[in-house]
């Protein structure tokens, strides 16, 4: 399954965490922007959200939605876009 996850943390080190946590995660994934991650992951997004919810202690919010298959987007480089394409 295909998720959107995104975080809003208040400090660098947890925005830091938050990758690597996500990165943790995914079978695959790419970075979008800070704090923003479209992943590949097996477990609901009930899951990924507390698993990262606890380990992010202090952080603002996190939300994990499913990716249905349609998407559109604008402003992302050519690799971004190719692999939007491949994996939506």
């Amino acid at each position: 399954m295909l998720y959107m996850v995104a975080c809003c943390c208040s400090d660098d080190v947890r925005r830091a965490r938050f990758d690597e946590i996500v990165k943790g995660l995914a079978r695959d994934g790419r970075q979008m922007q800070a704090g923003l991650w479209i992943i590949e992951a097996g477990q609901p997004a009930t899951e990924l959200r507390d698993r990262i919810s606890r380990q992010l202690d202090g952080c603002n919010s996190v939300i994990v939605t499913l990716l249905a298959g349609h998407a559109a987007w604008s402003g992302f480089d050519q690799s971004t876009q190719d692999w939007l394409l491949a994996n939506l």
